[in-house]
């Protein structure tokens, strides 16, 4: 009885909010991000500066997080100073082994000797080989201290301050939220009968905030998504947005054909 009753209250509610709804065509629904992304960095450091707060707009590649890079410049440095040892060290090996196959051919060494030469060289190879990956692994770290945005949106969540201690080696923790509001998914939960004659990709209108969008099916449930008495299903509609402006759990209608 209960679960009826708040039933009818939350229809109650939508009809409050929305001018004329009706129940053949259109049906309450609750909009969410197009897409959320938890930011974080697999790199351990210090927060040199947070460069967005929480409701700014943000392009795609925008920095938005920054560590103190000087470790970071170092050990490119250090990683460089090694490769050109090991290229040297190479260099001479490669020498070495042309010389030994000389003196092998001429049978002034014993298998032994050109053997241990080609062992030495397979060192240096090894080295110089491992010493590149090292410039490479240092490069990419250094990279890593800067968090950018990967998408058009909004900052919705900051978890991260400056003079932050970041600690990365278990576990990366999220420091910055961004969502992608140029597009809002309109996500109702209907019955399987309702549901039934539609497809991903048809078309369908969004009415929120008093306009009307044209938007997309992105998804129909396959399972109910809840312990009601009736199966409920999701439907997720995708529209754009254009400026943004909507925000997560705001009321929306869904227009049914």
């Amino acid at each position: 009885m209960k679960s009826i009753i708040s039933l009818q209250a939350i229809l109650l509610v939508c009809l409050s909010i929305f001018s004329g709804f009706s129940l053949a065509g259109d049906r309450p629904a609750v909009l969410d991000w197009f897409q959320r992304i938890e930011l974080s960095t697999p790199v351990s450091g210090i927060v040199r500066q947070v460069h967005v707060d929480v409701g700014d707009q943000v392009k795609k590649g925008q920095t938005l997080v920054t560590l103190d890079d000087r470790s970071f410049r170092a050990r490119i440095t250090k990683a460089k100073g090694v490769l050109v040892r090991a290229t040297e060290t190479f260099a001479e090996a490669e020498r070495e082994k042309v010389r030994g196959q000389e003196l092998f051919d001429r049978s002034s060494i014993s298998v032994h000797d050109q053997q241990l030469i080609n062992i030495e060289f397979s060192k240096a190879d090894a080295q110089l080989r491992e010493a590149r990956a090292e410039v490479v692994l240092a490069k990419l770290d250094l990279e890593y201290s800067v968090i950018r945005s990967p998408v058009n949106g909004m900052v919705v969540q900051k978890f991260a301050n400056n003079g932050q201690t970041v600690v990365s080696n278990m576990q990366a923790n999220t420091l910055i939220v961004v969502a992608d509001n140029t597009h809002m998914v309109a996500r109702a939960q209907l019955e399987a009968e309702v549901l039934r004659g539609l497809k991903a990709g048809d078309p369908l209108s969004i009415k929120a905030s008093g306009k009307t969008f044209s938007g997309k099916i992105a998804r129909l449930g396959q399972e109910p998504s809840g312990q009601s008495r009736v199966p409920l299903y999701f439907l997720d509609v995708v529209f754009e947005t254009v400026h943004g402006g909507f925000r997560k759990g705001q009321p929306a209608l869904i227009i049914l054909p």
